[in-house]
């Protein structure tokens, strides 16, 4: 199929084999396209990622680089990059479209706040080396935020109006 807008009448043109129809209003939830890795917009570290995938492969070969090129980001059940002769570890990759390659139904909201979940606990894994859950994560810093007094700032002017209304 093909899809047309025109500008001046905002009506949305589908054409098929069958036919077209025309829309009023069109709203487009076909999603994010997939990127490569050769979309990646960091240069050096698309090169790195390459190294390391060579690096653990002694067969690799420079067809493998253009397979590799072509498909998606590889990252770990964190969404962390993969180690090799670089360490990658602490780089996490939560562009959906570079990630659509290897994991193609991870689109939407719900899927945005499981990869956002899954870098937290292991972003604070990372800290102290301790394993949690994305729910005890959150249970820490709200019994944090409970445990801590509040701090009140004012500028002289604010304390001296203050000061006024009150007297």
């Amino acid at each position: 199929y093909t899809m047309q807008a025109e500008d001046e009448t905002g009506v949305t043109t589908v054409r098929t084999r069958q036919g077209q129809d025309l829309f009023d209003i069109m709203i487009d939830a076909r999603g994010q396209p997939a990127l490569t890795l050769h979309e990646l917009p960091f240069s050096t570290l698309r090169l790195q990622i390459i190294a390391n995938e060579r690096a653990s492969d002694p067969s690799f070969t420079a067809d493998d680089v253009s397979d590799l090129l072509e498909s998606g980001v590889s990252v770990s059940d964190s969404y962390a990059l993969n180690d090799g002769i670089y360490n990658l570890s602490r780089v996490y990759c939560l562009s959906i479209p570079h990630l659509l390659k290897l994991h193609p139904f991870i689109q939407g909201l719900t899927s945005c706040n499981d990869l956002a979940q899954a870098m937290a606990a292991s972003l604070a894994d990372n800290i102290d080396g301790k394993q949690r859950l994305p729910n005890q994560i959150i249970t820490e810093k709200v019994a944090h935020f409970d445990e801590t007094s509040l701090v009140c700032c004012l500028s002289m002017q604010q304390l001296h109006r203050a000061e006024s209304i009150e007297g």
